[in-house]
């Protein structure tokens, strides 16, 4: 009982800590913030610029190289996009059936099912916070 109470004491300490660091870097924060906006502008300007006049590297004058490059990723799949991609691909091939003739459309719904919700891993996580008294 004596290590519970000074964890909790220290947990006190520690969360009053962060809430007073927070405070402090807020103002920061903002600035930081305003300024990723506006580099994230000029460099859609800059790439624009750098893409419609065939310019692969730029030279500054304060020392430096601009290089400008094109890179494909894929996006991440959502549950949503998956699903819809599962029963796009059953609709357009309308001759594959499931096991016991059941039509592509229902396969493809107990195959979602199946993935979704019948194999899934389920993680618990823990946690507690602190409630300041009103």
């Amino acid at each position: 009982m004596e290590d519970f109470s000074k964890n909790v004491k220290m947990f006190d300490s520690v969360t009053n800590e962060i809430c007073e660091l927070t405070q402090k870097i807020k103002p920061l924060n903002s600035t930081l913030k305003q300024l990723k906006i506006r580099k994230s502008e000029i460099q859609g300007n800059i790439c624009e610029y750098m893409c419609n006049n065939n310019i692969d590297t730029c030279n500054m004058r304060a020392g430096g190289t601009l290089v400008y490059k094109e890179t494909k990723s894929y996006k991440t799949l959502s549950s949503n996009d998956i699903k819809e991609n599962i029963m796009n691909y059953f609709h357009d091939h309308p001759d594959l059936y499931g096991p016991g003739g059941v039509k592509s459309t229902e396969f493809a719904s107990h195959f979602i099912q199946y993935v979704f919700s019948n194999n899934r891993e389920i993680n618990v996580k823990t946690s507690i916070n602190k409630l300041n008294p009103i």
